[in-house]
């Protein structure tokens, strides 16, 4: 049998990964203590706005909070120059 020569680049392109995909563990982990964290603060609050001020529960002020925070950095990531 003939043995097929691969470059180190051709290899790493072939070679399937092994192992837990460590990003997807390290998001589900910080998602869940999201989670935890903003049920454990129920209690509501006000939210002073420009011109009103509003009384939400603490749990949409922080999950608000993080879903604006992920948005931004979406967009950043997104319209950012390549060097």
């Amino acid at each position: 049998m003939s043995e097929v020569k691969l470059s180190r680049r051709e290899y790493k392109a072939y070679k399937p990964k092994r192992g837990p995909n460590w990003k997807i563990i390290v998001v589900a982990i910080l998602l869940v203590l999201l989670g935890v964290f903003a049920f454990i603060n129920r209690t509501v609050v006000k939210v002073n706005f420009l011109f009103t001020t509003i009384d939400l529960p603490l749990i949409l002020v922080i999950l608000a909070s993080f879903v604006v925070g992920a948005l931004v950095s979406l967009l950043i990531y997104t319209f950012r120059k390549p060097n």
